[in-house]
């Protein structure tokens, strides 16, 4: 049985963060800091260095993204997505970490999309404005992003 976001966040916080330190180029850094959407503004992500202790002893310091205090809703509404939340228990098996800390990870919640009636409405919304739009002949503009540059 999953646990609530609070709950598991206190579980994490007793059983210490674990992770896997990546060495990545300068070029890497910026891709992947440009891709989580890393702002000077105070929202969505900075980075911050953390002192990271090492399974086999030693220690290194690292660089990680940490949500920016504006960007933080109450802690009971801010999960990661379900997919999102299987690709760091997968990653946190592959690379050996604790078993204990991936019992944490999986009794983590991931969110989950809302489905049903008001999804359904909302879709409907949307391919109604774009037909519409389209059939009076007004110009629809999409933005695209691409991590190739």
């Amino acid at each position: 049985m999953r646990q609530s976001a609070v709950q598991s966040r206190a579980a994490l916080a007793r059983a210490g963060l674990h992770g896997v330190a990546h060495l990545v180029t300068e070029a890497e850094w910026e891709r992947i800091k440009s891709s989580e959407g890393v702002s000077v503004k105070g929202v969505g992500y900075q980075v911050i260095s953390v002192k990271c202790d090492l399974y086999g002893g030693g220690w290194v310091t690292a660089y990680t993204l940490s949500a920016a205090p504006a960007s933080l809703a109450p802690p009971s509404s801010v999960l990661p997505s379900r997919r999102y939340m299987q690709i760091i228990r997968d990653g946190a098996r592959e690379h050996g970490l604790e078993p204990s800390y991936c019992a944490v990870l999986d009794a983590y919640p991931g969110y989950t999309a809302a489905s049903g009636p008001s999804t359904w409405i909302a879709w409907g919304v949307v391919v109604t404005f774009t037909t519409t739009a389209l059939l009076a002949g007004l110009p629809l503009i999409f933005a695209v992003t691409t991590l190739d540059k």
